[in-house]
């Protein structure tokens, strides 16, 4: 649980805007959407799983 802690804590430092990132942060929101990566199947399970249990 400590590890965990731990590193949600350093995700949100990067997270929080300080000189010299805000540019980096700027990119990294503006490339999400373009990555040729997602988590359709992902979702798409989860939203059968909860389609069955109701």
């Amino acid at each position: 649980m400590t590890e965990i802690a731990r590193l949600t804590g350093e995700f949100g430092h990067r997270l929080t805007t300080t000189e010299g990132n805000d540019s980096k942060l700027t990119a990294a929101v503006n490339a999400a959407p373009a990555l040729p990566h997602h988590n359709g199947r992902t979702e798409g399970v989860n939203t059968r799983t909860k389609r069955i249990t109701r």
